[in-house]
């Protein structure tokens, strides 16, 4: 029997009117009525029935007829009426805790959640519980899990089957998820942080959008809290080809995971425009091919100048000497001080001088599987500096579909850096490109 694991994201809306809203949880906090609305694709809105203080960001709490819920990066929705009666009754929220409790002292130490296929990233794991059914015998995978410390936390990949009944029938479902737990309590947004990075994580090895399904934080007593969240993009989430291959899965890099984890950690903080850069094609369906190419090459030459410092031209030197020379000729001062600012930006290396030292650092295969064809630096750099400064049009400036095509290819070949930077084997990661989507 071939099982089929699907994950769907948060889809519900809440709504609760007859509320008490709290600015603090001390005893002698102000109470206020009002109602909130949650929902998933669109947002958290509070409605109160009085003004509060009111300062940007700050929690805010509720005690409802079915449980209690704490809201997270709270903003003014008309910022600009300030004469308005409702400009401290009207609030929007990014993030709603809901639990039995209000938090004690808003430190958690520990938050777990799952993304849209992220299963699909997850090793299969062993079969061995077997399970009888009247017409058929299936077998039941157990419980997977991967545990690894780092940064004064610890992180749990886990991966197990749930079994369910729907409509008399046995069905299954694969859930994934993984486990942040911290040594030392946190602010929320500390915790959240973090997940979003290693969300940022699973979407660039997997190289699709992916959604959060599942969201949930725990205090240094262990009382869970449910994390309401809006994602405008989850749409996009459903529509994802099942049948799409992760760039990189775990079982590719299982041996040397917690190594790549821990390049992530300095990575992600070092060249995290060009890691954005990379994620942000799957929000954006509708760029232009000229604004994709440039965040392309801006994402390529920021990541050579952000992790390539040492690298040096060979005539720095001689440079260095023809500015003395012009220092000592005697010309006024603003002349000098215009010619030194040319003679900085000759020293700095061209976009094609970066791109060409990134490639000599890959293996001639890896060139080969990029099919990256004689001559595209001077198309990639000359199309840059068209697309950018609009100057004279030249024969090597590329549009439409041979733009595209180039930007396809540049961006495998930012994908490559970024994965030998992670630590995963350049012979891995070439076997891999043609899993890679085109934008």
């Amino acid at each position: 029997m071939q099982l089929n694991f699907k994950t769907y994201p948060i889809s519900e809306e809440i709504e609760h009117a007859n509320c008490t809203f709290y600015t603090s949880l001390e005893q002698n906090a102000v109470k206020i009525p009002g109602k909130f609305t949650y929902q998933h694709n669109n947002g958290i809105f509070i409605d109160l029935m009085e003004p509060i203080d009111f300062i940007d960001n700050m929690a805010l709490y509720a005690e409802c007829e079915f449980g209690y819920y704490t809201f997270y990066n709270t903003r003014r929705r008309a910022p600009n009426l300030v004469n308005d009666r409702y400009f401290n009754t009207l609030f929007d929220a990014d993030y709603m805790l809901s639990s039995r409790k209000f938090p004690s002292d808003n430190l958690f130490k520990r938050i777990s959640f799952s993304l849209v296929n992220l299963s699909a990233w997850f090793p299969k794991v062993d079969y061995k519980t077997k399970k009888k059914l009247p017409s058929r015998t299936i077998t039941v995978p157990n419980t997977s899990t991967l545990t690894f410390d780092i940064s004064n936390s610890s992180i749990t990949f886990k991966s197990e089957i749930m079994e369910k009944s729907v409509y008399n029938k046995l069905e299954f479902d694969l859930i994934s998820s993984i486990i942040i737990e911290s040594l030392l309590g946190k602010e929320f947004n500390v915790l959240l942080e973090i997940v979003y990075k290693y969300r940022t994580f699973f979407q660039l090895l997997s190289d699709s959008y992916s959604a959060f399904t599942e969201i949930s934080i725990f205090d240094n007593n262990g009382e869970r809290y449910r994390v309401y969240f809006v994602d405008l993009n989850s749409e996009k989430s459903l529509k994802w080809d099942t049948h799409h291959a992760p760039f990189i899965d775990f079982k590719t890099i299982k041996e040397y995971l917690p190594s790549v984890i821990k390049n992530w950690d300095r990575l992600y903080e070092e060249i995290r425009q060009v890691i954005d850069i990379l994620i942000m094609e799957f929000n954006n369906y509708y760029l232009s091919p000229e604004v994709r190419f440039l965040n392309i090459a801006r994402a390529i030459e920021t990541f050579h100048r952000k992790l390539r410092k040492d690298y040096k031209l060979t005539y720095v030197k001689e440079m260095d000497k023809w500015m003395q020379k012009v220092k000592n000729i005697g010309a006024p001062k603003r002349h000098i001080k215009r010619i030194y600012n040319c003679f900085s930006f000759i020293k700095s290396p061209t976009l094609r001088e970066r791109v060409n030292a990134l490639c000599k650092e890959l293996n001639p295969a890896t060139l080969v599987e990029l099919d990256l064809q004689d001559g595209w630096e001077t198309k990639f750099t000359k199309s840059r500096n068209y697309y950018t400064h609009f100057g004279d049009f030249d024969k090597d400036v590329l549009k439409g579909e041979e733009l595209r095509d180039l930007s396809n290819q540049v961006r495998k070949l930012l994908y490559v850096l970024v994965a030998k930077e992670l630590g995963i084997k350049e012979i891995t990661i070439s076997d891999k490109l043609y899993r890679l989507t085109l934008i």
